[in-house]
């Protein structure tokens, strides 16, 4: 946009689908920035309603012994303002001394207006990526919890030797963690009161009870671990339900964002294509002369979606381990009463599927990521094709405008020399 606002004066002879690629990514930009300031605006309210969701969750999650490290999020986002700013203003710079041999004041405004639209939506970006690690790192806890949960109860079966308990199973229970304390702490008890000596006593024999012979057989593990375990689904509901608000809010943002990505790099390698063929490139393309500068925004570029959907993917991934990390528990325990809490709570969990999307057009997973890449080399050689159709029609004309000179010379050649 910046190239053609500071290159207007000069006339260049394009092509109509050359000038139809440019009109449309000159306007693209600046819509791109509206729809953005516009999401802002009305999103004030939706994000702030977002964090306060999020506090709470934090507060239930240390309820359940599980606190969060936030360093690593704040380092991310260093990061990510750190390469978004180097990114543009590097780019920016190179092009405008490479292509610019006297930078006049006018022409650095222009340029520096022609940024605007791509710092506005990096900025959307950030927000997009800190918002959906926020609940990536919350649905991490969970399942890191759960699977100490599950820790937990190997190391207390490598205690146990055939149903009996050994000294030092005691110790254990004594000595460990919280989880150890707070999960065994019922079973413990039980254990305690059912070891109680009966030697010299009269042991009175109660009538055959079927109802309790078989709740002996599927003992249950202990109110504790179910309430901590639907608490945790509880809190990973919420989760996800955030997580679709902030798919909400920044759904058309993704979309157009994806659609500049994918029409930008396409239009790159074209008139790159062009560009080595010493053919007419228009000046909102100038950077195609130059194969590293080309390179370069198309690397960046395609970091700016592929990012957004690596975490996408990443979050829906942990969302789904949930449930996998609860059937692990249930595995280690091998008890019917917890078998039917983690197949009821699988089933929960089922239902608030988690995924990102783009206003419903596609998902932001990696299967994204192979389809636009499929599609920018389809439309490539579509655009090639198209360019090679067209130079045939001027080529043929000089062929036949060289054919009819030499015969016009021929018939004037003999008429003079009979």
């Amino acid at each position: 946009m910046a190239d053609s606002m500071v290159e207007k004066d000069k006339e260049t002879k394009v092509g109509t689908l050359t000038a139809v690629i440019g009109i449309f990514i000159i306007y693209l930009e600046p819509f791109m920035m509206a729809i953005d300031i516009i999401a802002s605006i009305i999103n004030q309210q939706a994000l702030i309603d977002v964090f306060d969701r999020l506090r709470d969750i934090d507060e239930k999650l240390e309820r359940e012994n599980i606190y969060l490290n936030y360093w690593p999020i704040k380092r991310a986002s260093i990061i990510f303002i750190i390469i978004f700013i180097l990114g543009e203003i590097s780019l920016n710079v190179v092009t405008l001394i490479v292509f610019q041999d006297e930078v006049k004041l006018l022409q650095t405004f222009f340029w520096i207006l022609g940024a605007i639209p791509l710092f506005v939506n990096g900025i959307a970006k950030t927000w997009f990526l800190m918002l959906i690690m926020l609940v990536q790192q919350r649905l991490r806890a969970i399942n890191t919890h759960l699977n100490a949960i599950k820790e937990s109860f190997v190391e207390r079966k490598l205690h146990h030797v055939d149903g009996k308990t050994l000294r030092k199973d005691n110790l254990f229970i004594d000595t460990g963690g919280y989880l150890e304390r707070e999960i065994f702490s019922i079973r413990s008890e039980m254990k305690k009161s059912n070891n109680v000596s009966t030697f010299g006593k009269i042991i009175k024999v109660a009538p055959y009870n079927k109802d309790l012979i078989r709740t002996s057989e599927n003992s249950k593990i202990g109110e504790k671990l179910d309430r901590k375990l639907i608490n945790l689904c509880r809190a990973h509901d919420e989760i996800c339900e955030i997580a679709k608000q902030v798919n909400r809010m920044f759904s058309i943002q993704m979309l157009i964002t994806m659609a500049y990505g994918f029409i930008y790099i396409t239009a790159q390698f074209y008139f790159m294509y062009c560009g080595l063929l010493d053919q007419t490139i228009p000046a909102l393309f100038n950077t195609a002369n130059n194969i590293g500068l080309t390179i370069s925004g198309i690397t960046y570029t395609a970091y700016k979606f592929i990012v957004v959907i690596y975490i996408s993917w990443r979050t829906k991934i942990d969302s789904q381990k949930t449930g996998v990390q609860l059937h692990k528990i249930s595995n280690v325990v091998d008890e019917n009463h917890l078998y039917n809490v983690c197949n009821h709570l699988s089933l929960k969990l089922l239902n608030h599927h988690l995924n990102f999307t783009a206003c419903g057009f596609f998902d932001l997973d990696m299967e994204t990521i192979y389809a636009i890449s499929g599609a920018i080399t389809s439309y490539l050689i579509i655009l090639i094709q198209f360019n090679l159709a067209a130079k045939r029609p001027a080529t043929s004309s000089d062929s036949n405008n060289a054919t009819t000179t030499a015969l016009f010379i021929t018939t004037t050649t003999s008429t003079i020399h009979p």
